[in-house]
C-alpha cells in the first residue's frame, strides 16, 4: 500500500507528474477529457408544504389545486406543482426521493429549565415510546433539550436511525456514551460494542432509569428566580439561532416543545390577549418596538427579541407544537414548586400563555391540561400525515438574504390550513455561520439529495475482515478539469457514511485535502486525468447505503451521491465475490489515501481491525477503475476475488462455471464471449481464490454500459450474480 499516497495536500507540479507516471506496471490507456457541466440560467423552484384539516381535526384528503391560491410579497403566483403526500402510503419513499420536503420531520426539544423533574421524566417516557412505536419509517426525529446550564443543545440530528434515536433519550444526563460522534453529530457504536437492540428493553446496562434520571435533572437545571429573566432571554436567543440553523434544511420542520412555560409576566404585565396584540403591533411595525410602556411590568426589548424569533422559526418553516407537561390543574389553590419556588395556579396559567404564544405565532398546535402525553403525539401525528407540496417560481430571482412574505388562501369552507408564512432569500456561503455549513450537510447525509456541483465518480466493494467486521473500500474519482477553471487552491471535504438498511449510521470517514494547481506545462494532463481518493468503512454483514459528500469548503459547491451495497456475511460458509473489478492503473492520476493504516487514527483505532489494503492481485497493489472509460477495441483486464468456494475431495480445487454479458442503457443484453484467464487461480487463503480475466469491447458502440458476471460453485451449487459500470469511448 506504499504506493498510494497519504497526504492530505496535493501539490501539482512536474515532479509530481514525473513521480506518477510509471507507478503501475499494469498498463491502461489514458481517459479522454471531461468537461463539467454549464447552465447559464438557474430556475429557483420554491416548495411550500400546506397542512389543511377539518372542523374535527382531520386532515383534508381530497383538495384540488384549484382551491389554493397563494401569494408571495402580495403577487399571486402561479403553482406548478401540486403533490398530496400520505406519510404511511406505500409510495412515500419514492415520493420523498423526489421531494426530499415531501419528508416528515419532528423535532423532539424537551426542556430542562422551565419544567419540574417529575413532569420531565414524564415527557422522557413519552419520547421513547414515540420513537419505539408510532412513527413510520420515512418519518426523520431529532432530539434536543434546553437547560438553564447547557442552553440548547441538539443531541442528534434529524434521522431515521431509531436505535440511535432511543439510546440519545434513553441515555439523556449520563456522562459517558458507548458511541462515537461524527463531524456532522451523528453517532455511530463502538466496533467493540455493537448493541443487538437498545430499544427491547428500558433500563439496561446503557439505559438511565426514571429515578436515576430525575436524580441527575439538577446537573443540567441549576436556575433561581433572581437570574430568571436572564434565562427567559437565552431561551429566546438560542430559539433565534435555532431558525437559523432549521432554515438550511428542507421541508417542514414540527418541532414539539414539552415545557410548562416561562411566565408571561417576564415578557409583558398583559395577558394572552396582551400578547397578542402586541404581536400584532410588532407585525405592524416591522420589527420597531412601541415606545408606549404605561402600565407593563414586562421588558419591552425582551418582548420584541421574543416575536422577531419566532418570525424566523415560522420562516424556517418551524411550526412549534407545545405540550404543557404540567399536566391538568383543576384546583384554584394548587401550588407547583418551580426550582423550590412556588408557583401558583396564575403563574402556571401564565406559562401556558407563553407556550400558547409560541405555537400561534408559528403555525403550531397547542397541548394543554392533559395528563396523558402520549395523546398529544398521536394527534400530531394523524393531522400530518396527510398534506400537499405546493411550488412556484417566483419571478424575482434576486439572492440578497431578504424575507419573502408568503400568504395561502382557500376557498375550501370551514377549514384550518397552516403553512410556512415567508421564506429568507438564499445568502452566499461566506456569510454561512459554522453552524448553517453543519446543518446544510446533515441535510444532504438525512435526505439523500444528489447533486454535481462537484463532479466525482464512485465504487465501492467489500471484503472478507477480521471477527465479524468487514472491510468496504470507496473510491472516489474527480476529473481534474474542473479544479483547472476556477481557483488554484481547492479546500474539499469529504464525507463518507455506511447506513444499515433500517437507518442506522454503522462507519464513516472524514478528510479534508487541499487542492494547489501551479501552471505548468502538464497542466493539460490534469484536463485528461484528475485526483483519486481512497479511504475504507469497517461494518458488520448487511445491506448498506454508501452516502458520499464532498463539499468545497469556501464556495460551499456540493457534490453527492449514494452506492448501495450488500456486505455477505462471510463466515457463514456461503459463496460471497468481491464483483468484477477493472484493473486501470490510470498513471497519469494523482492517488490520494484518506488514511495511512500504518499510523490509524479516530474511529480506526483498534485492536486488530482490518485496516490493509484489500487491492492486492499477485502480491502488489493496484488502482481499481472506478466507472472507468475504456478505448474502443482496447483489451481490458477484469479482477475477481471468490470466498468460500469449495473443494473438490480428491483434487482439492474448486469447480466454477462463469458468463459474462454487457448490459446497454436501453436494457438490451449481450453476451460477453471472448473472455479468458489471464493466469492460474490465485488461491490466497482457505476457500479464497483470486481470478484474473481479459477481454475486449471492440464490437460495442461508445456509451455507457453494465458488466454482470454470473459465477456458480458447481460444486456446492450455488450462483451469485455481480454488476460493474463501465464506458466506451
Amino acid at each position: 500500500m506504499s504506493k498510494l499516497s497519504h497526504k492530505h495536500s496535493i501539490f501539482i507540479f512536474t515532479v509530481l507528474f514525473w513521480a506518477v507516471l510509471g507507478q503501475f506496471s499494469l498498463h491502461l490507456f489514458s481517459q479522454t477529457k471531461e468537461k463539467p457541466l454549464r447552465y447559464e440560467v438557474e430556475v429557483v423552484l420554491i416548495e411550500i408544504p400546506l397542512y389543511m384539516i377539518d372542523k374535527e381535526g382531520n386532515p383534508i384528503k381530497n383538495l384540488k389545486p384549484e382551491e389554493v391560491i397563494l401569494y408571495e410579497n402580495g403577487i399571486r403566483q402561479e403553482i406548478t406543482h401540486f403533490i398530496m403526500v400520505q406519510a404511511d402510503s406505500p409510495e412515500i419513499a419514492s415520493v420523498v426521493r423526489k421531494y426530499p420536503v415531501a419528508r416528515r420531520q419532528f423535532l423532539l426539544l424537551i426542556d430542562f429549565a422551565f419544567a419540574t423533574p417529575a413532569r420531565i421524566v414524564k415527557a422522557r417516557r413519552a419520547c421513547m415510546d414515540f420513537i419505539k412505536e408510532k412513527i413510520l419509517p420515512n418519518d426523520l426525529v431529532a432530539v434536543a433539550t434546553y437547560s438553564a446550564m447547557g442552553g440548547l443543545e441538539v443531541h442528534s440530528h434529524f434521522t431515521n436511525d431509531r436505535e440511535h434515536l432511543f439510546s440519545m433519550i434513553d441515555t439523556l444526563g449520563l456522562v459517558e456514551m458507548p458511541r462515537m460522534h461524527g463531524p456532522l453529530g451523528f453517532t455511530f457504536p463502538d466496533f467493540a460494542h455493537e448493541s443487538s437492540d437498545p430499544m427491547a428493553s428500558q433500563g439496561g446496562s446503557g439505559a438511565m432509569g426514571e429515578g436515576e434520571f430525575q436524580e441527575a435533572l439538577p446537573r443540567a437545571k441549576k436556575m433561581t428566580e433572581r437570574i430568571y429573566i436572564a434565562q427567559v432571554s437565552d431561551f429566546i436567543g438560542d430559539i433565534n439561532r435555532l431558525s437559523i440553523a432549521l432554515n438550511a434544511i428542507k421541508g417542514r420542520k414540527h418541532i414539539i416543545f414539552f415545557s410548562e412555560g416561562f411566565d408571561s409576566k417576564v415578557i409583558t404585565g398583559k395577558s394572552l390577549n396582551g400578547l397578542a396584540v402586541d404581536a400584532e403591533a410588532f407585525a405592524a411595525s416591522r420589527g420597531v418596538p412601541s415606545s408606549d410602556t404605561d402600565s407593563r411590568f414586562g421588558d419591552t426589548a425582551l418582548r420584541m427579541k421574543l416575536y422577531d424569533a419566532l418570525k424566523r422559526i415560522a420562516s424556517a418553516d418551524c411550526p412549534i407544537h407545545t405540550v404543557d407537561i404540567g399536566g391538568l390543574r383543576t384546583q384554584a389553590g394548587e401550588v407547583g414548586k418551580f426550582d423550590g419556588a412556588a408557583r401558583d395556579l396564575t403563574s402556571i396559567r401564565r406559562g401556558q400563555d407563553t407556550l400558547t404564544v409560541l405555537s400561534r405565532e408559528t403555525g403550531g398546535q397547542v397541548y394543554k391540561n392533559i395528563n396523558e402525553l402520549d395523546q398529544p403525539l398521536e394527534n400530531l401525528l394523524k393531522i400530518t400525515n396527510t398534506y400537499y407540496i405546493l411550488g412556484y417560481y417566483p419571478e424575482d430571482k434576486k439572492k440578497e438574504g431578504k424575507y419573502r412574505d408568503i400568504k395561502i388562501k382557500t376557498t375550501r369552507p370551514d377549514v384550518r390550513i397552516s403553512y410556512r408564512k415567508g421564506y429568507y432569500e438564499a445568502k452566499p456561503y461566506s456569510e454561512y455561520s459554522n453552524l448553517e455549513k453543519k446543518v446544510q450537510l446533515v441535510e444532504y447525509v438525512v435526505n439523500d439529495l444528489p447533486t454535481n456541483e462537484i463532479q466525482f465518480d464512485s465504487f465501492v466493494s467489500a471484503f472478507r475482515g477480521r471477527e465479524g467486521i468487514c472491510q468496504v473500500p470507496v473510491f472516489l474519482k474527480f476529473p481534474g478539469g474542473q479544479f483547472l477553471e476556477k481557483r488554484k487552491i481547492r479546500h474539499l471535504e469529504i464525507y463518507g457514511y455506511a447506513i444499515s438498511s433500517p437507518g442506522v449510521f454503522k462507519d464513516f470517514f472524514h478528510q479534508t485535502i487541499t487542492i494547489t494547481i501551479s501552471p505548468n506545462k502538464f497542466e493539460k494532463k490534469l484536463e485528461l486525468a484528475g485526483l483519486k481518493y481512497y479511504d475504507l468503512h469497517l461494518v458488520p454483514p448487511g445491506d448498506y447505503r454508501i452516502r458520499l459528500i464532498v463539499r468545497d469548503a469556501d464556495t460551499g459547491e456540493i457534490g453527492s451521491q449514494t452506492q448501495e451495497i450488500s456486505v455477505p456475511d462471510y463466515e457463514a460458509g456461503a459463496l460471497a465475490v468481491s464483483g468484477p473489478v477493472f484493473l486501470q492503473p490510470d498513471p497519469d492520476w494523482i492517488i490520494i489515501r484518506g488514511f495511512d493504516p500504518e499510523a490509524p487514527t479516530g474511529r480506526k483505532v483498534g485492536v486488530n481491525l482490518p485496516l490493509e489494503y484489500p487491492y492486492v492481485l499477485n502480491g502488489e497493489p493496484f488502482i481499481p477503475g472506478v466507472v472507468p472509460i475504456i478505448q474502443e477495441a482496447s483489451p481490458v483486464q477484469i479482477y475477481l476475488r471468490a470466498y468460500n468456494l469449495k473443494l473438490h475431495p480428491k483434487t482439492q480445487v474448486p469447480q466454477t462455471e462463469m458468463s459474462f454479458e454487457v448490459v446497454d442503457m436501453e436494457g438490451q443484453s449481450i453476451s460477453l464471449k471472448n473472455v479468458r484467464l489471464l493466469q492460474k487461480p490465485t488461491q490466497v487463503g482457505p476457500g479464497v481464490f483470486d481470478l484474473l480475466f481479459r477481454t475486449n469491447f471492440g464490437h460495442l458502440p461508445r456509451g455507457p454500459y453494465l458488466l454482470k458476471l454470473f459465477f456458480k460453485d458447481a460444486l456446492a451449487n450455488q450462483t451469485i450474480v455481480t454488476k460493474a459500470l463501465f464506458v466506451i469511448r
